[in-house]
């Protein structure tokens, strides 16, 4: 079992990890089969968080006799001695090839008894970092569970005094908690923080904090269905940013699950910067905005898939993507400048049942229509 790398040391959330350790722990058990935490690693920008992480993680491992997998420790361990190895892919949380292997060689190890130094499978990994990798997994575990295991041997896990011992000894050194990113906070960062005790917002923010959520609400829903557009945040590999504009027929948006979304992608100008953006960044923002009638705000910020592979294009017309969204934290917005204006009539181009949707006039230019993509078949109601 695991959760990310926020719930288990959020302020507000870490109650939620620790109820659902035991409740899952107790599923697991019912069923014959033994429960296993898989501690997560530390942000790459915010190291402050893997010893918060592991005893969070240590914690709940003895008080629901489970054993942990300390693969956040391996990360640190990693970093501190081969700093210039990436463990993680762009948006410096999820990892990549080699953190992938790492975490890998730490579940082997930790449930084996064994070291995984030698083993032939790299994953495609150069032969010296692949063993480096497999080292740094074994120290772990050794130094985790306070003893070198023999295969046959059920591992130990520490009691939660050795945590942070341990991190001091294997990584950087720490920053503080409200210095780390998401560590006292699911909205606000360094920069947010700095700026507010510039303007003695501090408390207000954190007032507003608390009314935002992971799960939406049927109020949420509601509005969320209801719009004809919305604003969408992405960014690139490198974290440049860009921001567009979505629009559809009210329903193009849907609610899927307690904390995910769906919007679709019509036939466009052919340049994919939004969607192309999530296939190397999943990080996005969405700002739903009613501009029309009574205002009103919402913005959710999130992970993001891309899919032609979606179940719901088969009944859905005119999508040719799905865009699944994961909500990390859901939250309303004061409306107070949002100009008063009238919604007259949905784009004539938004595709719904039984219209056949009109070609924009730009296709047809002199300048762009040698080079038109062709449209992609979608569902048609």
């Amino acid at each position: 079992m695991m959760d990310c790398s926020q719930c288990p040391i959020h302020p507000t959330l870490k109650t939620v990890f620790t109820d659902y350790a035991r409740k899952n722990s107790a599923i697991v058990r019912a069923k014959g089969a033994k429960p296993v935490f898989f501690m997560f690693w530390a942000y790459a920008d915010k190291p402050g968080m893997t010893a918060q992480l592991a005893e969070a993680c240590t914690v709940a491992g003895n008080d629901n006799n489970a054993l942990v997998i300390p693969a956040g420790l391996a990360f640190a361990r990693a970093v501190s001695k081969q700093p210039e190895l990436n463990l993680y892919v762009p948006d410096k949380r999820h990892p990549s090839l080699a953190g992938t292997y790492l975490a890998t060689c730490v579940v082997f190890a930790s449930l084996t008894g064994r070291s995984p130094v030698g083993n032939p499978y790299v994953a495609g990994i150069d032969a010296p970092t692949a063993k480096f990798l497999q080292t740094v997994a074994w120290e772990t575990v050794q130094e985790y569970y306070g003893k070198q295991k023999s295969r046959n041997e059920t591992p130990r896990f520490p009691r939660q005094g050795n945590v942070a011992v341990l991190y001091l000894r294997t990584s950087a050194t720490p920053v503080s908690a409200d210095r780390a990113m998401m560590t006292d906070s699911i909205m606000f960062h360094e920069g947010n923080r700095q700026l507010q005790d510039q303007f003695d917002s501090r408390r207000i923010s954190d007032r507003l904090e608390s009314l935002s959520r992971t799960q939406f609400t049927p109020d949420d829903q509601a509005f969320i269905e209801s719009a004809p557009y919305f604003f969408l945040a992405t960014g690139d590999a490198e974290g440049r940013p860009d921001c567009s504009f979505k629009g559809g027929m009210p329903g193009f948006v849907r609610v899927t699950g307690p904390s995910e979304l769906a919007f679709l992608d019509y036939d466009g100008n052919g340049m994919f910067k939004s969607l192309g953006n999530i296939l190397v960044n999943a990080e996005i923002g969405m700002l739903f905005i009613a501009m029309h009638g009574k205002p009103q705000r919402l913005r959710i910020n999130g992970t993001a898939t891309v899919s032609r592979e979606d179940p719901l294009l088969a009944t859905t017309v005119g999508a040719q993507l799905m865009v699944r969204v994961t909500a990390r934290v859901i939250f309303p917005n004061c409306p107070r400048y949002i100009p008063d204006m009238q919604l007259a009539d949905p784009s004539v181009y938004a595709p719904r049942p039984g219209v056949e949707s009109p070609e924009p006039a730009w296709k047809d230019f002199n300048r762009f229509k040698d080079c038109i993509h062709p449209r992609q078949p979608t569902f048609k109601g």
